[in-house]
């Protein structure tokens, strides 16, 4: 048993070396923007104002980290010829929850991301993380990676919105 493991009753549940590399590899050594130039588009249409690139860039993370924790639980069950249209059903269901909570929550902001929140459905990152991923791993590593490739995605947003905000 390796010292970098989380134990409940003697059994490993989780590889903490895995997870920070999970996370690293999300945030900044394959950042999906930087090191893969995946989801370009998207990051440079909405990042005309740092709020709306936060906004985003939080959708971005809640469908990412959701989605790749579904298909990961249902990676076993989910025949291999319908794969990716399931994979795109499950990013639908929650695209479409980002968009009633920011019609229910934010009108304006809702009115502002629009266009470019129906495009997650379609955004390579997730496709990428879902079939890359989410089908092969566990639950728990699946939705880290979610996490931390929402946020290296987030990030990139931000700091593209801060400077377009800042320069006009």
């Amino acid at each position: 048993m390796s010292d970098s493991s989380v134990q409940v009753s003697g059994a490993p549940i989780m590889d903490t070396g895995k997870v920070r590399e999970t996370l690293s590899d999300g945030v900044y050594k394959a950042n999906p923007i930087m090191q893969q130039v995946l989801g370009i588009c998207s990051a440079l249409a909405v990042t005309g104002r740092l709020e709306t690139s936060l906004v985003m860039g939080g959708a971005v993370i809640f469908v990412l980290a959701m989605s790749n924790l579904v298909i990961s639980l249902l990676r076993s069950l989910i025949p291999r010829r319908i794969r990716m249209i399931t994979e795109v059903a499950i990013i639908d269901t929650f695209v479409i929850l980002v968009d009633q909570f920011l019609k229910g929550f934010s009108w304006e902001m809702s009115r502002a991301l629009v266009p470019y929140v129906a495009l997650i459905i379609t955004n390579c990152i997730i496709m990428e993380r879902a079939g890359a991923y989410a089908t092969l791993n566990p639950p728990l590593y699946a939705i880290i990676d979610g996490i931390a490739n929402g946020i290296g995605y987030a990030l990139i947003l931000a700091i593209i919105g801060f400077f377009q905000g800042a320069c006009g």
